[in-house]
């Protein structure tokens, strides 16, 4: 018998034991997550309510204090006034890198935020953005795209944090599609090379002649996109935006966030391609339990306890009344 499916056969009574803990377990805002020194990332948190000016002004004074590269743009999915004075905006962290000082910026930023009464519903999105340059080859592109394809559920599970929903339709269009169905069509006919755009194009069956610019704005309506320049060694935004989570005034969910998405461009590098391939086949033909899917890849994610157990606090999805402890 295949060793993997011994494995998930033993899985039962070890999950048993997670569910219990998690019914008393205080999600934990941690001051290093051990990243890959390589490894950067930015955020993008959508909020409401909060006046634009105010927000503006806290961006300003932090940047000459602590001399970070924060923004607050316009979007006009949250944009609205109220006695003549624009609300709403997207306040924009990074690069980032996993250090002391930098969760600390990030926690700073929820605080000052809620004190500027910003606020999130279901339009508001929580992007995460990683540097390309987190990816060591192009066969480690392939393994993330059949990581993202096995695991989509359970990912978009995970990231629609506090509110356990799926975001869907903001204003007219969704913003965040689900992609598994691309993979499985496309991602075996991509060839081995280091033409990252052809890669990107083929999946989402755009013609590799169009213009990056093209493949780019149709991918920004899916769970992730790619920049316009995609390549896998380092460049100022030249990087891979992860559209679907939800936003959050919340820094343990907005650190697990960054923390899922790093962990699995790492998983991406390094995983048994053996182990990939068997899980990717079973998926495929026949599904995976999303109960099971949720252990397996906290398991093959996070070697820290408190880490794993951030992760499945925010995404056991039979636990829906736990998010309210966030």
């Amino acid at each position: 018998m295949d060793t993997f499916f011994i494995f998930m056969g033993g899985m039962i009574m070890k999950n048993k034991k997670y569910i219990k803990n998690l019914k008393t377990y205080q999600p934990i805002y941690l001051n290093k997550i051990y990243l890959n020194e390589n490894i950067t990332f930015s955020l993008e948190i959508e909020y409401k309510n909060a006046f634009f000016k105010d927000v503006s002004n806290f961006v300003k004074k932090t940047n000459e204090k602590e001399k970070t590269f924060l923004k607050n743009d316009y979007e006009h999915v949250t944009r609205n006034f109220l006695m003549g004075e624009q609300i709403g905006g997207e306040l924009t962290m990074g690069p980032l890198q996993d250090k002391f000082k930098d969760w600390k910026l990030l926690k700073d930023i929820m605080t000052n935020l809620k004190k500027l009464n910003a606020k999130i519903d279901f339009d508001c999105g929580g992007h995460v953005i990683v540097g390309m340059q987190s990816f060591k080859q192009t066969q480690s592109l392939i393994n993330f795209f059949k990581l993202w394809a096995i695991f989509e559920d359970v990912i978009y599970q995970f990231t629609n944090g506090e509110y356990r929903e799926y975001r869907g339709d903001v204003g007219g269009k969704d913003y965040a599609k689900k992609i598994a169905y691309y993979i499985y069509k496309n991602v075996d006919l991509i060839k081995q090379d280091d033409n990252v755009k052809g890669f990107f194009c083929e999946l989402f069956n755009i013609s590799f002649f169009n213009s990056l610019k093209r493949c780019h704005n149709k991918s920004i309506y899916k769970a992730f996109a790619l920049s316009e320049n995609p390549s896998l060694k380092y460049a100022f935004n030249n990087v891979i935006e992860f559209r679907c989570p939800n936003a959050t005034l919340n820094e343990i969910v907005s650190q697990n966030n960054i923390n899922f998405f790093c962990k699995l461009i790492s998983l991406s590098n390094d995983i048994d391609q053996h182990t990939l391939e068997s899980l990717y086949k079973k998926e495929k033909r026949f599904g995976i339990d999303d109960d099971k899917k949720i252990f397996l890849l906290a398991d093959l994610m996070y070697q820290n306890e408190i880490e794993k157990n951030n992760f499945l606090y925010q995404c056991y999805y039979k636990q829906k009344t736990l998010a309210k402890r966030f």
